[in-house]
């Protein structure tokens, strides 16, 4: 079995391409933003899916390539909007689907498995690391000298066990993911932490300029 799937934007008619937001508001007041939007498509030709495997009525599928996150799977099933952009705020906003960050919706280089047996099924997923985790110096005055490069552990993991009963249906999702991308921090916008926040330190942290992933 084989899919290959993208995301186009029904106002523009271009591919899904949440990343480009950041340059097309890049030194504009928040007021005078025309669009803002936040997710794992990055104008990728297939933004949503891509991947390929087995499959087999008695024990399941086996698929690896980029693929939607488990609970991105769950959301679009109890979606009457299946995801749709122009319809879904899970389509156009994927925070839960990525378990807490819209980015991680849908992961790369990941293998997953699915089985249905009557009315239950059950899922899990493997991310395997990718990409580069740029490099660390404990200088603040740090450059490409006495920077040590960093090995990437962007893996990550999750379960889904779900079933149904007549019409009543449910499911029970866990995710893991390592360097997890987050852009908000609910404590700091709503000042309802009890607690005082402690922002990690970024200043002796070089990640280098990369293009869409």
């Amino acid at each position: 079995m084989f899919n290959a799937s993208t995301g186009i934007n029904p106002n523009s008619g271009l591919l899904a391409n949440a990343s480009a937001t950041n340059t097309i508001n890049n030194g504009l007041p928040r007021s005078s933003y025309s669009e803002a939007i936040d997710g794992a498509r990055a104008g990728q030709p297939f933004n949503d899916e891509y991947y390929a495997g087995i499959s087999s009525k008695y024990v399941g599928t086996l698929t690896f390539g980029r693929q939607r996150s488990l609970g991105t799977d769950t959301m679009l099933l109890y979606d009457p909007a299946g995801g749709g952009y122009a319809f879904s705020y899970i389509g156009y906003n994927g925070t839960m689907a990525g378990g807490g960050d819209t980015e991680d919706s849908r992961w790369d280089d990941a293998l997953k498995y699915r089985l249905a047996y009557g009315p239950v099924h059950f899922g899990a997923i493997y991310k395997f690391a990718d990409g580069s985790a740029g490099c660390y110096s404990a200088s603040a005055t740090w450059t490409a000298a006495n920077c040590t490069p960093e090995a990437a552990h962007n893996n990550a993991y999750g379960f889904d066990l779900g079933g149904n009963y007549g019409k009543i249906f449910g499911d029970l999702v866990f995710q893991h993911y390592n360097q997890a991308i987050s852009v908000l921090n609910p404590c700091w916008g709503l000042r309802v932490c009890r607690r005082p926040i402690s922002r990690p330190p970024t200043a002796s942290i070089q990640t280098p300029s990369m293009g869409p992933i």
